[in-house]
């Protein structure tokens, strides 16, 4: 069945810095768009009543983060690196956080694209940059405190083709 009342009260911040508008001339000919980006959320997820009333919400993280960089390259060429950071959290089914919490992490990823003038976008990219080990989900035991473990993939690569029309 699904969760009862939930409360989640906190602040998020987010900035984007448009560098180029900071540069003398606006930056490099070449040189379209960089932007400096930066999310931070801090949060107070609970239970709002019922059985596990005051208990934090499996598999939301108080403290969660990203920031990264956007450039762009008159051409059509672009990247990005971002970084992301989850704070720990209870697993999935861990309603009455019986069991130790997961371990924070924080993942790396870029990618590097092509935009072609008819609409199509070739890119690359790389996830999981520095190859962190980290669990993207934790399912705690129905009957116990056993716990299984699913791994996040590691370093992998992503390459394709978008179009829009």
């Amino acid at each position: 069945s699904n969760y009862g009342r939930t409360r989640r009260a906190g602040v998020n911040f987010g900035q984007t810095l448009h560098v180029m508008e900071l540069l003398p001339g606006h930056g490099p000919a070449r040189l379209a768009r960089w932007d400096i980006f930066t999310n931070y959320t801090c949060q107070d997820p609970v239970f709002d009543g019922g059985k596990f009333d005051g208990k934090n919400i499996p598999m939301v993280p108080r403290h969660a983060l990203s920031a990264g960089m956007d450039m762009a390259w008159s051409g059509g060429f672009s990247w990005n690196l971002a970084a992301r950071f989850t704070g720990v959290q209870y697993a999935i089914n861990d309603t009455a956080n019986g069991t130790p919490r997961m371990k924070p992490y924080t993942a790396v990823d870029t990618r590097f694209a092509y935009a072609m003038k008819d609409g199509a976008e070739l890119y690359f990219g790389v996830s999981n940059l520095f190859n962190a080990l980290y669990d993207s989900y934790v399912v705690k035991s129905a009957s116990g405190t056993n716990k299984d473990y699913f791994p996040a993939p590691g370093r992998h690569y992503v390459a394709g083709v978008t179009y829009k029309f």
